[in-house]
């Protein structure tokens, strides 16, 4: 169960290896009172460390970065952290690339739009 209206009450671990993206989503959903980041990484390897070491409530993982994509980091959370809720996190819109991810564990796919309401509401719960 998610507590909302206490400052940082979902904490959120960033996958992306786009610098800059990853930047920005990090100042937009620290901008948000329920969210707080409490990790960000590049890749795979170093996502995976970052989960383990915060346990968020929630990872938002791209689809598609090196050390083995988003998939791959997704099977490996949802197999080690059953309790982590996953938001897959793409430039690619389409059901197969969605289905691959929430088949991988994700519970949300949503489209690297510019708009990040979408992604707010698959944080906090919604699809």
């Amino acid at each position: 169960m998610t507590t909302y209206g206490i400052r940082g009450a979902i904490s959120i671990v960033v996958i992306d290896d786009s610098a800059p993206l990853r930047a920005a989503l990090v100042d937009s959903l620290n901008d948000e009172f329920d969210l707080r980041v409490v990790g960000a990484s590049a890749n795979v390897a170093d996502g995976l460390a970052a989960v383990m070491q915060h346990r968020p409530t929630v990872v938002i993982v791209d689809v598609n970065m090196s050390g083995g994509g988003g998939a791959a980091a997704a099977r490996t959370i949802r197999l080690r952290h059953p309790d982590i809720r996953m938001v897959a996190y793409s430039a690619f819109s389409g059901d197969i690339v969605g289905r691959l991810m929430k088949a991988a564990g994700a519970e949300a796919y949503v489209t690297k739009s510019g708009d990040i309401t979408p992604l707010l509401a698959a944080i906090r719960g919604g699809t």
